[in-house]
């Protein structure tokens, strides 16, 4: 009966240890996905600034270029205008 006892209490010993190394191994994998997660959610944090920066500057852009554009546009309008009804007369 003594023996029987023994023999449980390893078992137990080696059921804990596993227990361990398996919550051990466990923990580090969760920090592994963690730090991935913070990574990934950083970089994504970067594009998304990143695309609206170029967005801002994009619509800058169109900005300007629309009243450039559209003096430029009339002037040459009517410059043609101009032309075609001096060669009309």
């Amino acid at each position: 009966m003594l023996f029987l006892t023994d023999v449980d209490h390893v078992n137990f010993e080696k059921a804990n240890e596993t227990r361990q190394n398996n919550l051990q191994s466990a923990t580090v994998s969760l920090q592994v996905v963690i730090g991935l997660c913070k990574r990934k959610e950083t970089a994504a944090l970067k594009i998304k600034a990143a695309i609206l920066n170029e967005r801002v500057k994009l619509s800058a852009l169109r900005r300007l270029f629309f009243f450039c554009r559209r003096p430029a546009g009339c002037f040459f309008f009517a410059y043609l205008n101009k032309q075609f009804s001096q060669k009309c007369h």
